[in-house]
């Protein structure tokens, strides 16, 4: 089981040790981490998170918020991200929802876990349907979204830092049940 929570002032070693998992293991993004691969500084990223999560906020142009998956030992195995509302650019890649498990955390259901569950948070804001992308190579992403009631709605090649990949799009009804996970 996991429960979903908000960084805050507490969690800074258990956070930079997170994206230390992924720096080390090679992946230069953290999906649904507001940013996170981009701090040193924790208390930075933080004031950066909480920023986000006002609707006037200028970092993406809409609200989101982040939260951390912790299991049962207080271990952080993933982050996702529900933005409240989607801009043009998030309606191409996006989506309302981004998320990342711990590179030594996948394949275990922590993915389809954090969306169930993030899906009854945008349910609570008014949110009735999600828009999801991945990458079309990302077979980890769209298991994790086809579980969870991801409805697929197509296939686009977009360009995307000066190169061209195929994006997939999903649509979710935050009623759709998604497992309820028994991570």
């Amino acid at each position: 089981m996991i429960r979903l929570v908000r960084p805050d002032e507490t969690m800074e070693e258990k956070v930079m040790a997170f994206r230390r998992a992924f720096l080390e293991a090679g992946e230069k993004e953290i999906n649904g981490g507001r940013g996170l691969h981009h701090f040193d500084d924790y208390k930075e990223w933080l004031h950066y998170v909480r920023k986000s999560q006002k609707p006037e906020n200028t970092a993406t142009g809409v609200r989101a918020s982040l939260y951390f998956a912790l299991e049962e030992e207080g271990r952080l195995v993933g982050c996702i991200e529900l933005r409240h509302e989607l801009s043009e650019e998030l309606k191409v890649l996006g989506g309302n929802i981004g998320y990342s498990v711990a590179p030594k955390e996948r394949r275990k259901g922590y993915g389809s876990a954090m969306l169930a569950l993030v899906a009854e948070k945008a349910k609570v804001v008014g949110i009735d349907e999600l828009l999801l992308t991945c990458d079309a190579a990302n077979i980890g992403s769209i298991r994790t979204i086809t579980k969870c009631g991801g409805i697929f709605e197509k296939q686009e090649k977009i360009r995307c830092l000066a190169k061209e990949t195929y994006v997939r799009y999903y649509r979710i009804q935050v009623h759709s049940s998604c497992g309820k996970s028994e991570k």
